[in-house]
C-alpha cells in the first residue's frame, strides 16, 4: 500500500473513536475500498464492538503535514452538529434510492 495512505490510516486510527463504543480505532480497522484522484473510500470495522461504517476522505494534490492538520482543526471554528442536522440527514437517507458512489461523485 502507498506509504502516504498508510500514514493517513495511522493518523485516522490515532484520532478517531468508534461512535458506538468509544474505543480507539486501530489501523487494521480500516479497509481501503476505492482510491480516486481526489478521494479515498474506507470501510471501517471497530475491532471492539464490530460496528461497521464508511468513510470518504477528500484529498488535496499535496498532502499537508499532520501538524498542519492538527493546527488547522484547532483554529477552525466549526459549528456543532445539531439535532436538526441529524434529522435532515435522516429524512434525506430515508428516501434515498441511489448509491453512495454516485451520490459522492466517485464513479
Amino acid at each position: 500500500m502507498d506509504p502516504e495512505i498508510e500514514s493517513l490510516i495511522r493518523y485516522l486510527a490515532a484520532n478517531l473513536k468508534c461512535a458506538v463504543c468509544h474505543h480507539q480505532y486501530e489501523p487494521d480497522d480500516f479497509e481501503l475500498l476505492n482510491k480516486e484522484a481526489n478521494s479515498l473510500m474506507f470501510f471501517i470495522t471497530c475491532h471492539h464492538c464490530y460496528t461497521q461504517g464508511f468513510m470518504v476522505v477528500f484529498i488535496q494534490e499535496q498532502w499537508p503535514e499532520l501538524e498542519e492538520i492538527d493546527q488547522a482543526e484547532e483554529e477552525s471554528e466549526r459549528e456543532p452538529i445539531t439535532a436538526d442536522d441529524v434529522l435532515d440527514m435522516h429524512r434525506f437517507l430515508e428516501n434515498f434510492e441511489g448509491d453512495f458512489i454516485t451520490l459522492l461523485n466517485l464513479a
